[in-house]
């Protein structure tokens, strides 16, 4: 198993991880009465918890197959890897661990939107700046990631050229 195969491996374990915590929210909404009376979807907690444990089953079973999509046919052995492929696996990880928290924060937008908007003593959605701000943020953390995922073979092709 080459080094990318693990860190897909990994990120396997955080999304598992992070649809069990996701899970709680289920029964923090529909079995305990929070304060502001305000339930989500049930479809969109639902998909807060099924999505990431989706993502963690497939992720499990073909990290092999994921590996080869992102880096090509060039799946080398740990004794003979590259300069440049393992600067493009290291982008990949930092993608991949960008990419988890940007995940784990638009299911957080998505969870607080759905649960304000249909909460009966809030009767208009009014967004704080800070809110605002955070959720900008997430969207440019997704699309930092997506690059350095995506792309990561280019950006370490360009950080050696840069470097010599």
């Amino acid at each position: 198993m080459n080094y990318l195969s693990l860190g897909v491996r990994l990120f396997a374990i955080a999304s598992l991880l992070y649809s069990l915590e996701a899970f709680g929210l289920f029964f923090q909404y529909y079995i305990d009465e929070n304060q502001y009376n305000a339930k989500p979807s049930l479809v969109v907690v639902l998909a807060n918890f099924i999505v990431p444990l989706l993502l963690a089953v497939f992720m499990w079973l073909s990290p092999r197959t994921i590996t080869k999509k992102l880096l090509g046919n060039d799946i080398y052995q740990p004794n003979s890897i590259q300069t440049e492929s393992l600067l493009s696996i290291i982008i990949i990880g930092i993608g991949l661990f960008t990419f988890y928290y940007a995940f784990v924060d638009t299911w957080y937008w998505i969870i607080f939107y759905n649960a304000i908007s249909s909460s009966s003593q809030i009767p208009t959605v009014i967004l704080l700046p800070e809110q605002k701000a955070s959720i900008w943020i997430t969207g440019i953390q997704i699309a930092i990631s997506a690059v350095l995922i995506l792309k990561s073979k280019t950006i370490a092709k360009w950080l050696l050229n840069k470097a010599r």
